[in-house]
């Protein structure tokens, strides 16, 4: 007899980039990699660079709208596909936000999710770099992640064939702290150094470890996608609690 688990597992899709031969899977980490990285820079360029155009407010809107676009998009074009394949006379028992959506064909949806991922994306991305533009605090924390960001990248890059991600969070974590120490050291008090310490801890223990969990949602040539996938989940931590409360009525756990 199965029995349901505790917790909402993993999402798995077929022919994932996790069943292919190790140097396909080393190609596709490297690009979300390089992807990733371009757009750390592009929020810390952002962030350190204030826009006579655009105004806090005009930012404001477009950074929390590109968020619920992004988020809303990618759920409603996961929950229409999985009703496609669905009896037409079954579909009135799917349970959760929006039904009268999914009556929609799941293909406009994946146009919509689509354009979110190429266009919106990047927008927001700029739009979160403009909010904190001018405030030193969160200077200091685009930098330390851009720090990271690279190192880690570099690590990626210059693994070979000996790529782990355990590997990839001690190495690109202790360079950090080490860079750490020696940008901020002589700057700024012993404080500053530590709340910068745990910053790069944080960012790279979720980079690496969601970068893995990636490995099984995506497909080749899902290269950006996977990069998109590491801001949306993101989101996921924070509305976490409420997917698991709908697993266990869903299930009567």
């Amino acid at each position: 007899m199965y029995i349901q688990p505790y917790f909402p597992e993993p999402e798995v899709v077929p022919g994932n980039i996790a069943d292919e031969l190790y140097d396909v899977r080393l190609k596709f980490i490297r690009r979300v990699v390089g992807l990733h990285w371009l757009t750390i820079v592009l929020f810390w360029v952002c962030s350190n660079v204030q826009s006579s155009v655009l105004s806090t407010k005009v930012s404001y809107w477009g950074f929390f709208g590109g968020l619920v676009l992004l988020t809303a998009s990618r759920r409603l074009a996961e929950r229409s596909k999985k009703a496609a394949s669905i009896p037409v006379e079954k579909r009135g028992g799917i349970r959760g936000p929006w039904p009268p959506a999914l009556k929609i064909p799941w293909t406009f949806w994946g146009s919509i999710d689509w354009f979110a991922a190429w266009v919106v994306f990047p927008l927001t991305v700029a739009a979160g770099g403009q909010i904190f533009a001018g405030s030193t605090a969160w200077n200091h924390i685009a930098t330390v992640i851009a720090l990271s960001s690279t190192l880690g990248s570099l690590y990626v890059m210059l693994c070979g064939r000996d790529l782990s991600f355990t590997g990839m969070f001690t190495m690109a974590w202790a360079a950090s702290l080490v860079s750490i120490v020696v940008l901020y050291e002589s700057l700024h008090t012993i404080r500053t150094v530590w709340i910068a310490a745990i910053v790069a801890t944080i960012y790279l223990f979720y980079f690496v470890y969601d970068l893995a969990s990636l490995l099984s949602r995506r497909r080749q040539r899902e290269e950006w996608l996977a990069v998109v996938d590491l801001y949306r989940d993101l989101l996921n931590f924070i509305t976490y609690g409420f997917r698991v409360i709908h697993h266990w009525r869903t299930f009567k756990i």
